[in-house]
């Protein structure tokens, strides 16, 4: 392995201080089959700086599975560190009025994009209220960050990506599957609005070094998972990756500040 500043900073215990680290795949609670480190906002914010993750950006699990008050309920974990974390929109498509629900909290300037998930909510990824959602997207200038898992989905968001140019899209997990990242990585290659997203309980050896050399570091964006998944060995994928420090520097933070333009970068 060459030697890379940033590799060298983790192997040594240090945070990130150079850069700015986003990290825009982010959940804001505990599930029961996914074990987790953090038991609350506190938790994950000493994690995020003992690493130096600048930014996060929440989706609710309840949002996609209880109703509840979950979006305020979730703008009260952003609030615990103004300008440090944001959240996304993501209410369920057949639970109370999903149009007005959806514009309403993307209106918010707390909301940087939208969170769907297709196997939670059993809905296709072409149905009416999707297609809104990209709509609203490009309205509003925020991603769609898309639950992706196999091949079939990643042609499901190909085809938005199609049919919305000027939305842009994150393959949530980069389809998840071995065959499915390397599907994703070729597809987003051919899209400029198709972008890769590196959370995973696995990754194959190589995997960034992959969707580096077919789709551009600049297609790649860091993304833990967390609570579900270890921000450490998500981060650790990429600061340790047979790939240049400005590829590195692209996947950790330029990328998503590019596209999540609601994220203000701030001296933290």
């Amino acid at each position: 392995m060459t030697s890379c500043m940033f590799a060298d900073l983790a192997a040594a215990g240090k945070p990130l201080s150079s850069i700015k680290v986003v990290d825009p795949h982010l959940h804001n609670s505990r599930v029961s089959h996914f074990f987790s480190r953090f038991e609350n906002g506190a938790d994950m914010l000493a994690s995020m700086d003992r690493i130096g993750i600048n930014y996060g950006v929440l989706s609710d699990l309840w949002s996609v599975e209880e109703q509840w008050n979950s979006f305020d309920k979730l703008c009260d974990f952003c609030n615990l560190a103004p300008g440090r974390f944001y959240a996304y929109s993501s209410p369920h498509p057949d639970w109370g009025d999903f149009y007005t629900n959806l514009s309403r909290q993307c209106a918010n300037p707390l909301v940087a994009g939208i969170k769907l998930h297709p196997v939670v909510h059993e809905k296709p990824f072409d149905c009416k209220q999707y297609n809104f959602a990209c709509e609203v997207g490009a309205e509003h200038g925020i991603p769609l960050l898309f639950h992706t898992w196999g091949v079939a989905d990643i042609d499901a968001i190909s085809a938005l990506a199609d049919r919305y140019p000027k939305t842009n899209f994150l393959a949530g997990h980069s389809g998840g599957e071995a065959a499915a990242v390397a599907y994703a990585t070729k597809m987003s290659a051919l899209r400029d609005n198709l972008y890769l997203d590196t959370a995973c309980s696995f990754v194959w050896q190589g995997a960034i070094e992959y969707m580096v050399r077919i789709a551009g570091a600049r297609k790649v964006l860091y993304g833990s998972d967390a609570y579900w998944n270890s921000m450490e060995v998500a981060i650790g994928r990429v600061l340790f990756a047979e790939i240049s420090e400005e590829e590195k520097t692209m996947i950790l933070g330029e990328n998503a500040l590019r596209l999540y333009k609601r994220i203000k970068p701030a001296d933290v």
